[in-house]
């Protein structure tokens, strides 16, 4: 295993959980990646994971916020030709998250994305919040559906670029308007 994680401290060993699930989570999915795959990547005994985290579950409630934060922090691109790895993996591990536990997302403080985004199209765009709220669900709506279900609508690949052009274009034309929605 390489390190002992008995003699470590408990910030030290959840920090490299932490950090191996994230790298994990760019290739592999929620649902397949397993406690152990985890705990091989940390360096770690498997049980720590539930010691420290209560579980898998514990573990990625943990994640969300600092997926979200990655995304939040690098703001809309001006151009967006497919979703990132960092995206991608944001996206499956919430629909994880709502596979495993629909009532999650009920509580709005965990709603990290919406909240990212919202913040996002009220900084770059000037737009007032409930507009900037339904611009980002749209936005969700189409990265969700590109990595989850692009097929469902016909999505091609060269389409997305497509897709996000016209979702900025419709913010930009709504914070030209700003004063109208407020």
């Amino acid at each position: 295993m390489g390190t002992n994680s008995k003699y470590e401290t408990r910030e030290v060993v959840r920090t490299r959980i932490i950090e191996s699930t994230l790298h994990l989570l760019l290739d592999q999915s929620p649902t397949d990646l397993t406690v152990r795959q985890i705990a091989q990547h940390a360096k770690c005994h498997h049980p720590d994971i539930a010691t420290y985290f209560g579980g898998k579950l514990g573990l990625y409630k943990e994640l969300l916020p600092i997926v979200a934060e990655v995304i939040a922090t690098r703001g809309l691109p001006p151009t967006f030709a497919k979703p990132s790895a960092e995206l991608v993996r944001l996206v499956r591990l919430t629909a994880w998250f709502d596979e495993q536990d629909p009532s999650y997302f009920r509580n709005t403080s965990e709603r990290v994305i919406r909240d990212a985004l919202t913040n996002i199209y009220v900084q770059q765009f000037n737009l007032p919040i409930d507009v900037a709220q339904l611009l980002g669900q749209r936005l969700m709506a189409l990265v969700f559906t590109a990595v989850l279900h692009p097929g469902s609508i016909g999505l091609q690949e060269q389409q997305f670029s497509e897709h996000f052009a016209l979702e900025i274009k419709i913010a930009q034309l709504l914070g030209k308007h700003a004063s109208a929605y407020r």
